[in-house]
């Protein structure tokens, strides 16, 4: 794959600045195929060293790119192609299977102790008596 980099190379002559381009040529190289799912991306430096851009220019891409959710950056590992989890409606599972199916841990966002909390503070607010043991 690093001989196919050059054909990303951003076109300097161009209005779009590089950033766009190198990241609009990076989401059509995943479209079509060239990278596959939990596939990792070059490092920044390599990016940069290949295409002869600068390394910001290069981490502005992948930002660009991890914020539309086709990259997935881990720490001290690198930054992967991330999976898409495409399922036919007449096939509808829950959260925790469609997760497994794509080998990705199941995560909640948002819940902790004090949310936990406040749920239960405003079920005892609105009188919801089968799973409240709080008094308002």
């Amino acid at each position: 794959m690093l001989s196919q980099l050059s054909d990303f190379r951003p076109d300097a002559d161009s209005d779009t600045p590089l950033y766009m381009q190198l990241a609009n040529k990076l989401s059509d190289g995943i479209a079509s195929g060239d990278w596959r799912a939990n596939e990792a991306l070059p490092s920044e430096r390599v990016l940069s060293e290949l295409l002869n851009i600068s390394r910001v220019t290069a981490r502005k891409a992948i930002d660009m790119l991890c914020a539309r959710g086709m990259l997935t950056r881990r720490r001290g590992s690198g930054t992967y192609i991330t999976p898409k989890l495409e399922q036919p409606l007449s096939r509808l599972t829950s959260f925790r299977k469609s997760c497994a199916s794509a080998a990705l841990p199941p995560a909640r966002a948002g819940c902790s102790a004090k949310s936990a909390w406040r749920r239960r503070w405003n079920c005892c607010r609105l009188a919801c008596r089968p799973i409240c043991r709080w008094r308002a």
